[in-house]
């Protein structure tokens, strides 16, 4: 089960993959707030551990995309130098 506090900052900051919100949390992120944000989400997207409609939710409609996309899409915006876990859906 994911985490509350990872549940709220993804909504907080990266609803619809708003390019001003990413850019609030990798700063957020370089300024050393959330350090368990990381391992916290790799954990979740190893496991898969966050339904389809939650995805939806969190990170808003697809837009014709695939929400695997998009969920790749907001790991590396997150953590560009860092590989996208390799058995996430």
């Amino acid at each position: 089960m994911p985490s509350v506090r990872l549940l709220q900052v993804l909504k907080t900051y990266c609803e619809s993959l708003d390019p001003l919100g990413i850019s609030d949390l990798r700063l957020a992120l370089r300024s050393g707030r959330y350090p368990w944000l990381r391992d916290e989400l790799r954990h979740v997207l190893d496991h898969d551990l966050i339904s389809e409609q939650q995805w939806t939710f969190l990170l808003g409609e697809a837009g014709g995309g695939q929400q695997s996309d998009r969920r790749r899409s907001l790991w590396q915006a997150l953590f560009p130098d860092d590989r996208y876990p390799p058995t996430a859906p």
